[in-house]
C-alpha cells in the first residue's frame, strides 16, 4: 500500500476491503495478500477492519478463513456486527454446512440479538439447498413465533 502512496493504517485497509466486497466479486487471493501486508506492516486488527476481513474472505467463498477470522474476533473479546453473521450463515448455507451455520445464527440470537429477516432467510435458503426441510420448517415456525419477518 505505502508503494501505492497511501499510509498503511487499519482504515485504509478497512476501506480497501469495503471496496472489494461491495460488488460481490471478492479475490481470496487479493485479500490474502492484503492480510499479508496487514501483518507486515504490524496493523492493529480493531473491531470494524476484522469485521470487514470476516465479510471479504465469506464473500469469496473462502469460508474457512472466515471462520478462523470469527474466531479471532470472538477471541479478542469483540462482538462482530450482526451484518458479518448474516454474510458467515449466509455462504455456510450456500455451501451446505447447515450445521455451521445454525452455530453461528444461534450465537447471533445468544449474543442479545434479535435475528431479523436477512438472518432467517439466509438459514432458510441453506436447509432448503440441502433438502433439510423440517429444519426449514422449524425456522419458519420461529420466524412466525419471534417476528423475525420485520425488516
Amino acid at each position: 500500500m505505502r508503494g501505492d502512496g497511501y499510509q498503511s493504517d487499519f482504515v485504509n485497509y478497512s476501506l480497501i476491503i469495503q471496496s472489494l466486497t461491495r460488488n460481490n466479486t471478492v479475490d481470496a487471493g487479493i485479500l490474502e495478500k492484503l492480510y499479508n501486508e496487514m501483518e507486515a506492516d504490524m496493523i492493529e486488527l480493531d473491531g470494524q477492519l476484522l469485521n470487514d476481513i470476516i465479510v471479504g474472505f465469506a464473500k469469496a467463498g473462502d469460508i474457512n478463513r472466515a471462520l478462523y477470522f470469527l474466531g479471532a474476533i470472538q477471541g479478542n473479546g469483540l462482538s462482530p456486527k450482526t451484518s458479518t453473521l448474516v454474510t458467515v450463515v449466509n455462504e455456510l448455507g450456500n455451501m451446505g454446512r447447515t450445521e455451521e451455520a445454525e452455530a453461528v445464527f444461534e450465537e447471533l440470537k445468544e449474543g442479545g440479538l434479535k435475528p431479523r429477516t436477512r438472518a432467517y432467510n439466509a438459514l432458510l435458503r441453506g436447509y432448503v439447498k440441502v433438502g433439510a426441510l423440517k429444519d426449514a420448517e422449524y425456522v419458519v415456525s420461529e420466524m412466525e413465533e419471534t417476528g423475525g419477518f420485520a425488516r
